[in-house]
């Protein structure tokens, strides 16, 4: 089987270390050592863009090392080298 390139996605200034995936499949959130976690808008990712935009950008204290995706909801938890826990809800437009 062969895959097909839909999106690029080239916000982060550092290493993505960590990615998450919704379970409705709406948004993917991705963690990086830049300090952010980027929320990315499924539905709207286009293979004819050369870089898809992200749908916000969450300013982490630390490096993010860790995310995961809380289930049955729209949001995510983000750990940092600094030892902080931030739980986020994604705002998803029906």
């Amino acid at each position: 089987p062969r895959g097909v390139l839909v999106a690029e996605l080239t916000e982060h200034t550092s290493d993505v270390c960590c990615l998450g995936v919704s379970g409705d499949n709406a948004f993917v959130a991705s963690g990086s050592r830049d300090g952010t976690v980027k929320i990315w808008d499924c539905l709207s990712l286009d293979a004819d863009e050369d870089c898809a935009t992200s749908k916000s950008t969450h300013c982490m204290e630390g490096q993010v090392t860790a995310l995961a995706i809380c289930e049955h909801s729209h949001s995510f938890a983000a750990a940092t080298d600094v030892g902080v826990v931030n739980v986020v809800r994604v705002e998803c437009s029906s």
